[in-house]
């Protein structure tokens, strides 16, 4: 693309970005699997913002065929270009933070019957246009979701690359570039008969029901992607020996391999179950005749390229039927990226009588990969829950937020009033939140310190308002923030360590920050939390 068009591209997206965002769209409520429309090709004012990357194609509204709404846009190619490119805005905050959301984008599509060509290669591409033309990533159409293509109504179905294209800034300006390619004979030919677009919208992924278990091992389609890191394992679904479930994996060491290794990938949603656990558990089922003795568990980065994380031994003394092995994990392995990419390894060995290492050469069984249990009071991954949040007066604003994220798919953004001389979060402790509260010596909370926040202490108070209201008790953590993840301990106060089973209370979680002969100022830059539980 030239300079000068680039610049026109920059100048429209400026100009009728507010237009767009005023555009209606369908939002996708409470069910994950209800479309968010992007683009609903209704308005003059939105075709407007259509390009065609200099391929010579043009855009009209039209009142028919109609797949949703009262208009369409025809596309016309140009007859020429052997690629047509229809480039659509992916501009606003709404629009961005729903893109970060999504697994998918479908396009409505129609082609005529009458067509001498119907375009058979299908492209998305997003471009960073903010300044000039910055091709972030290409992805091919989903043929598996999309199904056959065909004259009348097609619904074009494009991955979101989790890695490239989920990596947007709400300050920036976006482009989707989806590429028409039509062929001959196996020959690319230009396009000459114009088609029909009718809503493009996002698919989000199916809402996660949290599982105790990372891994189930319950489908032949979870071992098979397994894989033994070059140690000769096979991996097959069995039913002979089960813990949990119907099925488990046999693994079929190569019986010549000093360690017999499992290979898993931790990756999304898998990975956003880790930060805050202290264990894996892993279920391991011994026959008679297996040498198994040794479990050990190792780590590895591949977010950029690979790299080694740490790896543990199990203190599990290995006998023969069930074993429920503890891998106590390291400072380095505890903590992960959200949506990041890592892989974990399974190691076994068997050992003669000096400790040296043998083959396993018999088979043994795993069923289920777990964390040890966190018994959150708040998560922080619904609208729902942050929306009972109170300030106590002091001006703060809470955001769900899916940008900066500890654990599952959501934190709480604090917003501070930027005037109070404390930033407080006032919860209401009832329930069943006050059964879990009850025997425990701690309370714990994620926090997220940005580096522009002036954040420095943290303090919990307790009040009781069964009757009324009193005043309990009020700690400040010893911690002292730092910038990114704090898991800040509030060790309790003995009025503050047991309440009335279902009983009223309320949790006032206290910030503020200090200047340098140690005065409380006001906190003016947002941070974050993200899961609140107790601990002994």
């Amino acid at each position: 693309m030239s300079d000068q068009m680039s610049a026109r591209i920059v100048m429209r997206v400026t100009c009728l970005l507010l237009v767009l965002i005023s555009l209606s769209t369908v939002s996708a409520g409470e069910n994950d699997q209800s479309p968010y429309y992007l683009l609903t090709m209704e308005s003059k004012a939105e075709v407007e913002l259509y390009g065609d990357d200099e391929t010579g194609c043009s855009f009209t509204l039209a009142k028919e065929p109609l797949f949703q709404g009262n208009n369409s846009v025809k596309v016309t190619p140009n007859g020429k270009s052997l690629i047509t490119k229809v480039t659509l805005p992916l501009l606003g905050e709404e629009n961005l933070t729903q893109w970060k959301l999504a697994q998918k984008i479908a396009l409505n599509v129609h082609f005529s019957a009458d067509s001498l060509v119907i375009p058979s290669e299908f492209y998305l591409g997003l471009v960073d246009v903010t300044e000039d033309r910055l091709v972030i990533q290409t992805v091919k159409l989903d043929q598996n979701a999309t199904g056959a293509i065909k004259s009348g109504w097609n619904t074009l179905v494009f991955d979101i690359d989790e890695q490239f294209m989920k990596e947007i800034s709400v300050d920036r300006k976006y482009a989707l570039f989806i590429s028409f390619v039509g062929a001959k004979d196996g020959v690319r030919v230009p396009l000459e008969d114009s088609f029909h677009l009718d809503g493009a919208y996002l698919i989000m992924p199916p809402k996660q029901i949290k599982s105790e278990y990372l891994w189930r091992m319950e489908t032949a389609d979870e071992i098979a992607k397994y894989s033994n890191d070059n140690t000769g394992a096979q991996f097959e679904l069995s039913a002979d020996y089960t813990i949990e479930g119907d099925f488990s994996c046999k693994v079929i060491p190569s019986g010549d391999a000093i360690e017999t290794k499992i290979a898993l990938d931790l990756t999304s949603p898998r990975v956003n179950q880790w930060n805050g656990h202290r264990e894996l558990i892993i279920n391991f089922y011994i026959p008679d005749d297996c040498e198994l003795n040794t479990f050990f568990l190792g780590m590895g980065d591949s977010n950029d390229g690979w790299s080694w994380v740490d790896g543990v031994q199990s203190d599990h003394i290995a006998t023969k039927g069930w074993n429920e092995v503890h891998y106590t994990l390291s400072d380095k392995m505890r903590y992960v990226i959200h949506n990041g990419k890592y892989n974990l390894y399974i190691i076994c060995w068997a050992t003669d009588p000096d400790g040296r290492k043998l083959p396993i050469t018999k088979p043994f069984y795993i069923d289920g990969v777990k964390l040890d249990k966190i018994d959150y009071l708040w998560e922080m991954e619904s609208e729902d829950e942050i929306g009972k949040f109170t300030n106590d007066n002091t001006g703060a604003v809470f955001i769900l937020n899916a940008d900066i994220v500890f654990q599952g798919d959501f934190s709480c953004q604090v917003i501070p009033s930027g005037n109070a001389i404390e930033t407080k979060v006032a919860l209401d402790l009832t329930g069943e939140r006050t059964t879990l509260w009850n025997n425990h010596n701690e309370l714990v909370i994620n926090f997220y310190i940005p580096e522009d926040c002036e954040l420095t202490d943290f303090f919990l108070g307790m009040a009781d308002s069964n009757e009324g209201w009193s005043w309990i008790d009020g700690i400040a953590s010893p911690q002292k923030a730092v910038k990114g993840w704090n898991e800040v301990h509030y060790p309790l106060s003995p009025p503050m360590k047991e309440v009335i089973e279902n009983g009223f209370y309320n949790l006032y979680i206290i910030c503020w920050a200090t200047d340098q002969d140690g005065l409380k100022i006001p906190i003016t830059k947002p941070f974050y939390i993200d899961g609140i539980y107790m601990a002994d």
